[in-house]
């Protein structure tokens, strides 16, 4: 996988580091430390490991694509298809922690301040935190958590549903 790519692929999967967190795998330092690097186009050393199942998803999405390596149409075709049936079979069996929250949503940024951009998704209007992505009024993006993912837009996301 190419750097941008796992890149991508941490912008998407480092949200649910708060899970991890929650089940004392990691501590709040460390995925404090994860998402600075991760904004800054760095790739922390133990994050790839740690989001393996998502990574191993990727993997099959691949395969299922018909590429020999995790590109950015396999990253965003498991995280906008896949991702979320993976949360509800995880929640299902842990319970610890919110599945609308952790499922990727598509929205609309209606203002961006000093302490992040209020989007308006499918649940609702919140604050999300641009760690990951500069963002204005009227942008259209992927959000996981409490994480601006990416910018997107009607053509990527024609694009993810084709692949």
């Amino acid at each position: 996988m190419r750097v941008e790519d796992k890149i991508l692929f941490l912008r998407y999967a480092m949200p649910c580091a708060s899970t991890f967190v929650t089940r004392h795998i990691i501590s709040q330092d460390d995925a404090n430390s994860m998402i600075e690097q991760v904004s800054h186009g760095a790739v922390p050393k133990s994050a790839m490991r740690m989001f393996n199942v998502a990574h191993a998803m990727c993997e099959v999405t691949a395969r299922e694509m018909n590429k020999a390596v995790i590109d950015a149409a396999v990253i965003r075709q498991y995280f906008h298809g896949k991702h979320n049936e993976v949360v509800d079979y995880d929640y299902a069996m842990m319970h610890d922690f919110d599945p609308d929250c952790c499922k990727i949503h598509i929205g609309k940024v209606v203002a961006v301040g000093a302490g992040g951009a209020t989007v308006e998704t499918d649940l609702g209007q919140k604050l999300y935190r641009t760690d990951f992505c500069n963002v204005k009024e009227g942008d259209e993006v992927a959000v996981h958590y409490d994480f601006i993912v990416e910018r997107t837009n009607k053509e990527l996301l024609k694009q993810i549903k084709r692949s």
